[in-house]
C-alpha cells in the first residue's frame, strides 16, 4: 500500500486472492453448521474437500498461497 493508504493494483490482486480462498472456508462452514438438518453424515466429505485444496494450494507457484496451503496441511 502506498503511503497515502490507496491501495495499488498489486494491494487489489492479494485481497482478491484472500478472498478466492476464504470462500471455500465460509462455504464449508455454512455446510457443516446446519442446525435444521443432520450434518454428521457430509462431514469427511468435507473435511477431505479442505485437504483437497490444501494440497492444491501447497503445489501453488504464488509463494502466499503456497505458505496458506502448508498451513492449513498441519491443521488437519
Amino acid at each position: 500500500m502506498t503511503k497515502g493508504g490507496v491501495p495499488t493494483s498489486l494491494d487489489w490482486g492479494n485481497v482478491k486472492r484472500l478472498v478466492d480462498m476464504l470462500v471455500h472456508f465460509y462455504e464449508l462452514t455454512m455446510r457443516i453448521s446446519g442446525s435444521l438438518y443432520v450434518t454428521s453424515n457430509i462431514f469427511y466429505h468435507e473435511i477431505s474437500t479442505v485437504n483437497l485444496i490444501s494440497k492444491e494450494w501447497m503445489s501453488s507457484d504464488d509463494v502466499d498461497v503456497k505458505f496458506m496451503g502448508e498451513k492449513n496441511e498441519r491443521k488437519i
